[in-house]
């Protein structure tokens, strides 16, 4: 067996501050969940999923209910020029409290990193599926976090992980 002790110091303090940072991922941890719950934010602000494809528009019961809700109907039940522009401006994903936009949110845990919506229909959302009374609706996915179905990352999201895991562990031997 051939055992080598290095003795450069600059190099044994580098990684020294590898082995505790690599101990201690928090702080990578709390920067990917910034970044991950800005990138869910601009999600809501452009209609566009973790795979870059936009969502597919409300459904016209949505539209109405959103309109009639917001005084956009006449008296003789029709959409009128302010439900008209009231329906033009309704996003996928955005009701009348944008809970659904505010509510994501990580915890880091160790070195664990979770990332999620507090919303109770926040999975029908990101997954699609069936909905409402005897679940007749149709709720067609529109993926805002950044898991598909399966379980991984999407592909701009790993590279996200891996761009910042690289960048902090430089920093750890600087």
């Amino acid at each position: 067996m051939i055992e080598i002790k290095i003795t450069d110091h600059g190099v044994v303090a580098a990684l020294d501050k590898l082995a505790k940072g690599m101990a201690n991922p928090s702080p990578v941890l709390r920067v990917l969940g910034e970044e991950m719950t800005k990138r869910i934010k601009r999600r809501f602000d452009t209609s566009t999923g973790p795979d870059g494809v936009r969502w597919k528009k409300n459904a016209e019961s949505t539209l109405l209910a959103y309109i009639g809700a917001r005084g956009g109907i006449g008296k003789r039940g029709k959409v009128t020029k302010k439900g008209a522009a009231i329906g033009a401006g309704k996003k996928p994903l955005i009701g009348h409290s944008h809970d659904l936009e505010r509510q994501n949110h990580y915890d880091v845990s160790g070195s664990t990193l979770r990332i999620g919506n507090s919303m109770i229909y926040g999975a029908i959302q990101q997954f699609g599926g069936q909905a409402g009374r005897g679940r007749k609706a149709t709720i067609p996915a529109r993926p805002f976090l950044p898991v598909t179905a399966a379980g991984s990352l999407y592909p701009e999201d790993q590279e996200l992980v891996i761009s910042t895991v690289s960048d902090y562990l430089r920093s750890l031997v600087k």
